[in-house]
């Protein structure tokens, strides 16, 4: 067995997809504030040839579907109709406090 990786709380913050990584490639990951270890993060799922063997990705299509799909377009159109606002219509409502 290797050696545990170690990462601090600011790599967490600033260098997470480094962390993941060793994550994603089965490694412990222990975490450390200030030198003092505050705990360990540990790998979700086992890795089969860089994806995971459990995720079939059909959870996501579904999401997708119901929140780009039909549905709700439908709801859309129902509840803004044929509304379009113009290109600067956003920031003029976040300068006005209106957001």
């Amino acid at each position: 067995m290797s050696h545990m990786k170690t990462a601090t709380v600011r790599d967490l913050r600033n260098n997470f997809s480094r962390v993941s990584r060793w994550l994603a490639a089965g490694e412990q990951v222990a975490i450390t504030k200030r030198g003092v270890s505050v705990g360990t993060i540990l790998p979700a799922l086992r890795a089969v040839n860089g994806k995971h063997s459990d995720k079939s990705g059909k959870p996501t299509r579904a999401m997708f579907r119901k929140r780009f799909g039909p549905e709700h377009a439908a709801w859309m159109k129902k509840v803004y109709g044929d509304k379009v606002l113009p290109g600067n219509s956003i920031v003029q409502m976040r300068e006005d406090d209106r957001w």
